[in-house]
């Protein structure tokens, strides 16, 4: 209580009336704690004065402060005490303004400091607030997106209240929603901003966003809009692959994909001959590296190494929600391809290998289920199971797997992803 009828004179008085905080004052504490690398006491001053000094801007000095995540998560503290004392002191103008500028000066700092998700949640904070103002998120929203950051961005899209706040993001938030997965989300919003055809570059996006929610009509609608496309253009294939889901004949003999899918659908109808040839045939095209990635394994599937046709049969549904990216699918047809006792164990790891982030919890229940026989198998269970439990939060699981398969493998197929993620987690290690 009595911190509070502290706070309260403070937050009502004016800065010439504090001699406390004069310019002098203020600036050599805070020089010493710069020094002392005292943090924690620059940030309450820091705060005491925007409290009081309705001219302070607080920003630099808190920015000055902030060089990692401990700094960060200390700065939020203290912030968000002096935010809910002046909260619960008054509700007048003047502590509104207040309120509004502590929460504009942790959300700048912060992000501009690359605490993205501190920000995020200071952002989440003031939106409950009744002093919410969301120009202060405007103004910094863009550079979530420009930093890959596609969840938190979108998170601060949703906060935004005003058509005038959301209509510039729109794009934005669709490029975002598509990136992370969120497909219906971001057909709805490019849909919202071109009720008409729209260009070239956005009509690819919309393509293959209806392919991946399954509506393959309007995606080929969407890739017809793309007139300019040389022979290497994925168009080719995301259009073949729409034509494929519908049961329609491929445009076939147009592009470096055609052989690429060809192979799929011969490879879905059973034609595992035919399919192997045209694999053969994709590795002389031009392809991106995922697509050849993607082709050595399946020519390794179809390969004589104890996959017979019953066994292929098992993973076409898989290979089908793969090529057509249905994330829901492929999460259902690759948990039912790991309990497949008569697909190798090889394959099944090969392909949770191919999705780890799919259906991560049970994913690695089916893993942890399966007793390889060959060595390498048992090694790369190992470095699998290791990386779903650090998607899992499991820190100490993930490490003493990615240290175990090091000590199984030091010069194995994962050796140097087993590395760096040690490397990464003594990072993080507090």
């Amino acid at each position: 209580m009595a911190y509070c009828a502290a706070l309260a004179c403070a937050l009502t008085m004016s800065m010439a009336s504090l001699s406390a905080y004069d310019a002098a004052q203020f600036t050599a504490r805070l020089a010493a704690y710069d020094l002392s690398s005292d943090y924690s006491s620059a940030f309450e001053i820091i705060a005491e004065r925007i409290a009081a000094d309705g001219a302070y801007d607080g920003y630099a000095d808190t920015r000055r402060f902030i060089t990692g995540d401990v700094q960060a998560r200390t700065a939020v503290s203290i912030f968000d005490r002096y935010i809910r004392a002046a909260e619960r002191t008054s509700t007048d103008t003047a502590i509104r303004d207040n309120v509004r500028r502590y929460y504009r000066v942790l959300f700048s700092v912060l992000t501009d400091a690359a605490q993205f998700t501190g920000a995020c949640s200071a952002a989440e904070l003031f939106a409950k607030s009744t002093s919410f103002d969301e120009g202060v998120i405007v103004q910094r929203i863009g550079t979530f997106f420009g930093n890959g950051r596609y969840d938190e961005y979108l998170r601060l899209y949703s906060l935004l209240v005003s058509e005038k706040a959301r209509s510039p993001e729109y794009l934005k938030a669709a490029k975002a929603a598509m990136n992370i997965g969120s497909n219906a989300f971001a057909l709805a919003l490019y849909r919202r901003v071109h009720t008409n055809t729209p260009p070239p570059s956005d009509a690819f996006n919309m393509g293959i966003v209806s392919v991946r929610v399954a509506e393959y009509r309007d995606a080929l609608t969407y890739f017809n809009a793309v007139r300019e496309r040389p022979p290497s253009s994925p168009v080719w294939y995301y259009e073949d692959i729409a034509r494929l889901m519908l049961g329609m004949a491929s445009a076939g003999g147009k592009s470096a994909y055609t052989p690429y899918c060809t192979a799929i659908r011969s490879f879905l109808s059973g034609d595992y001959s035919n399919a192997g040839i045209q694999y053969e045939r994709s590795l002389r095209e031009p392809l991106p590296a995922a697509w050849h990635a993607e082709t050595l394994r399946m020519l390794d599937i179809l390969s004589d190494r104890g996959m017979d046709d019953a066994a292929l049969k098992r993973y076409a549904p898989y290979l089908r929600a793969s090529v057509s990216e249905n994330a829901p699918g492929r999460a259902a047809a690759l948990l039912s391809l790991m309990t497949a006792d008569a697909v190798p164990e090889r394959i099944r790891l090969m392909a949770a290998a191919n999705d780890m982030t799919t259906g991560t919890a049970a994913l690695r229940g089916a893993l942890a289920r399966i007793t390889p026989n060959g060595t390498q198998a048992v090694q790369a269970r190992i470095y699998l199971i290791a990386v779903m439990d650090a998607l899992l939060g499991n820190d100490k699981a993930a490490r003493d797997g990615c240290t175990a398969y090091l000590i199984e493998a030091p010069d194995g197929l994962f050796s140097f992803e087993a590395r760096n993620a040690l490397l990464g987690m003594k990072k993080d290690m507090p």
